[in-house]
Formats: structure tokens, C-alpha cells, sequence
């Protein structure tokens, strides 16, 4: 059996701790992700212009579309002129910072 050089034995895990620890703190809460989730779900998302993204993992770290986050958290929503129809969710009370919605005309 091959022995692994010293450096690889020792870096390895480092670099999954490190992941790890990066994606804790830039991946959005469960709740967040499940508020996001019904608001695409409510308002057709799957016919809006753009949807890029949406319901593909965090919205945080896979970049969806119209979702602005700070650090880990959602801080905005810019949808506006992407054919949103239907009710926004009480669910979107779950996220964690107050957002700004960004609508047509604004």
C-alpha cells in the first residue's frame, strides 16, 4: 500500500474544515431558503423572465436571480419587471434581516 506524502495526509483536512466554515457562514438559513421557495412557488416562478437559479440549493451561494445577500443572509429582492403573479407568502416574514423589495417602477 502507497503512502501518502505528509503535506497531502495534513492539507486535506484543512481544506474540508475551511469549506466547511465557508459555507456556514456565507449559506443562507433553512427558513430563508424555504420562504424563497414558496414565493416562487406562489407567484409562478417558473414563467417569469429571468429565474435563473431558483430552487438550486442557497440562494447565497448559487447566485439566484434578484436575490442579494449580505454575508449570510437575504437583504433584497430585486424582481421587479419579471412577470411575478400571484400572492406574496406570509412565509417571507421568515427571513432573517428586514428586505427590500425592489418592484416595477422602482
Amino acid at each position: 500500500m502507497k503512502k501518502r506524502p505528509v503535506c497531502v495526509v495534513r492539507f486535506v483536512p484543512a481544506l474540508i474544515v475551511l469549506c466547511a466554515l465557508v459555507y456556514s457562514v456565507f449559506s443562507a438559513t433553512t427558513s430563508e431558503i424555504e420562504a424563497l421557495n414558496e414565493l416562487y412557488e406562489a407567484t409562478n416562478g417558473a414563467n417569469w423572465i429571468i429565474n435563473t437559479n431558483w430552487t438550486l440549493g442557497d440562494p447565497c451561494l448559487n447566485g439566484w436571480y434578484g436575490v442579494v445577500c449580505s454575508d449570510s443572509s437575504v437583504t433584497q429582492l430585486n424582481l421587479g419587471f419579471n412577470q411575478l403573479v400571484g400572492t406574496i407568502p406570509n412565509s417571507i416574514s421568515n427571513l432573517v434581516n428586514p428586505i427590500q423589495l425592489k418592484k416595477k417602477g422602482t
